[in-house]
């Protein structure tokens, strides 16, 4: 097995071609996460993926001109497309023995579209104001005792939970689920993942675990290939993790929460220390909150992409229904937590465990540095019940995928932060999905309609 530190500090294609010749590596997974957070890889053997390294190599552009089932948004010829490997991404891959793992992205036309880069770009941004971030994602998920195939022959009815009697912070659930959890956190730690703890949530098989806090681009890379490895980890169990944002009509949705906070890159000093629990937030936590409220209705598509995201927002449902914030409070979409005072940080609730990372962190960050830009003020903390609030229409979250892709299109600061093609692109992608959820008869629409009418 290569060590797991094989490729740490690599910031070069040197560096990388050089590590990968070091570490024993006879395969190298290469790819690339699409808008779902899928990873679309090639494997390949150490001295092809070199020359990739060195010189990029072709995908292709079929990625982002397709639906999560695959199906494609319109005709085209789908070339392939160049893309480069990130020398400063590898990892171990844990599956088999002597391989590993580069994360890459298309340089060419379909750039614009990729969800990594538009996080990169909105890091380099705070960097140019100074400022590096920290980021923990943390997700939930339900785990079942199903198949691709079962799920199949089942019509995905009357599916076999794990742990069925799961309560939230159950030592018995952890218990039983022991030899799969500890399998788990072995195959994410060698591939340099690390969490920061583990536990049961609610609902029968449902578990959550929050990862170590990462700087800059890597705490994106590590969410998404914990959901990766996450779901690979469960097949080979002959079972299946499930990151919806909502699986059932009995219970909550799933959650991807994400805590960030901003520390000063010429003395690591961080950005949103203050006086710790009870004291006023400094300006620089109060205009980044401020910058994060402001926006997140018109950016909200970016966390809440799916049609089915916005089945989980509802009250009561632990997660947010507006533009919100307050200290630990756990029903608002944005709770700052400041103990101890050097770990001041915001913990933003509103996207689901189906959120691609990087576009979470992307919405995020851009909206907040634009606070501090502008020293914008957040409006009135939340009481202790955010779901009681009196909601301006400024502050309201749009109440499905077609009005947020509305909302989307027609905002100037999604477009400023982020390019007119982007904007432009992730609104058609999102109608498409609306139009298939819209010319599907479902099951509800029987049960309610077929007697009466």
């Amino acid at each position: 097995m290569i060590d797991k530190t094989a490729f740490d500090g690599c910031a070069s294609a040197e560096d990388a071609i050089k590590a990968l010749g070091e570490s024993g590596a006879k395969t190298v997974h290469i790819g690339i996460f699409d808008i779902d957070t899928v990873f679309r890889e090639k494997a390949v053997g150490v001295a092809k993926a070199q020359r990739m390294i060195a010189e990029g190599y072709g995908f292709s552009d079929v990625l982002f001109e397709w639906d999560s089932a695959e199906v494609t948004y319109t005709g085209g010829s789908f070339a392939d497309e160049r893309a480069a490997i990130d020398p400063a991404s590898g990892r171990v891959y844990p599956f088999a023995p002597d391989s590993a793992i580069f994360l890459s992205d298309l340089t060419g036309r379909h750039a614009p579209m990729s969800p990594r880069s538009i996080a990169k770009a909105q890091i380099d941004r705070a960097a140019a104001m100074g400022y590096g971030i920290r980021v923990g994602f943390e997700y939930e998920f339900f785990l079942f005792e199903e198949t691709p195939e079962s799920l199949r022959a089942k019509g995905y009815r009357d599916l076999r939970c794990a742990a069925v009697g799961n309560r939230p912070y159950s030592l018995a659930t952890v218990a039983l689920e022991e030899e799969f959890l500890s399998g788990l956190f072995a195959t994410l730690a060698l591939a340099g993942i690390d969490t920061d703890s583990y536990h049961s949530e609610l609902g029968p098989g449902c578990l959550e675990a929050p990862l170590a806090a990462r700087e800059g681009l890597r705490a994106a890379d590590d969410a998404a290939l914990f959901k990766t490895l996450t779901k690979a980890h469960a097949l080979r169990c002959g079972r299946m993790a499930c990151f919806m944002a909502k699986w059932s009509n009995q219970w909550p949705g799933q959650s991807g929460h994400m805590h960030i906070s901003l520390y000063e890159l010429d003395s690591g000093k961080p950005v949103f220390a203050g006086d710790g629990p009870g004291g006023a937030l400094n300006d620089p936590l109060r205009w980044f909150l401020g910058g994060v409220l402001r926006h997140l209705p018109e950016l909200l598509v970016m966390t809440a992409h799916t049609v089915n995201a916005y089945r989980r927002m509802v009250p009561g449902a632990w997660a947010p229904t507006h533009a919100s914030w307050g200290r630990e409070n756990r029903s608002c979409a944005a709770r700052v937590i400041t103990s101890p005072a050097a770990d001041t940080r915001i913990e933003y609730r509103v996207p689901a465990a189906d959120a691609n990372p990087y576009l979470a962190l992307a919405a995020c960050l851009a909206s907040g540095l634009d606070g501090i830009e502008k020293r914008t003020d957040p409006p009135a903390m939340s009481g202790e019940d955010a779901y009681l609030d009196a909601v301006s229409p400024e502050h309201a979250f749009p109440r499905d995928l077609m009005e947020a892709a509305d909302r989307w299109r027609a905002s100037a600061a999604a477009r400023g932060f982020f390019g007119d093609t982007f904007v432009d692109w992730f609104a058609r992608t999102r109608q498409w999905e609306c139009d298939v959820f819209r010319g599907h008869v479902s099951d509800l629409d029987v049960r309610r309609y077929f007697e009466v009418m």
